[in-house]
């Protein structure tokens, strides 16, 4: 956020509160994509709890501490309103949020 607390990025749908900061640790970035720790931002999605209304979703990226001792990133989409719905994995793609359902 700005000095006025103002959202960084802010379009019809979606909301970026936080950018986060860079994470040069390996995981943390590929040759295309960088995923700031701390990244923050919101969405107006069809909710999935009733399809004929709309909900906003939390993505946010954190950072986990394995058993080597290595951070990794850790991303999350949570029901803003539920927070106990929540799907968390350890890379961004759709394909390992569906198969934590």
């Amino acid at each position: 956020c700005g000095m006025s607390g103002e959202p960084v990025l802010k379009s019809k749908d979606f909301t970026c509160t936080t950018l986060g900061q860079i994470n040069s640790n390996a995981g943390f970035h590929t040759e295309r994509d960088v995923f700031p720790v701390g990244f923050h931002a919101t969405r107006t999605y069809q909710s999935i709890l009733n399809p004929a209304a709309k909900e906003v979703y939390e993505c946010i990226i954190s950072e986990q501490q394995s058993e080597g001792g290595v951070c990794k990133p850790v991303f999350t989409v949570r029901l803003q309103s539920s927070a106990d719905i929540s799907y968390s994995a350890s890379s961004p793609t759709v394909r390992n949020y569906a198969a934590s359902v």
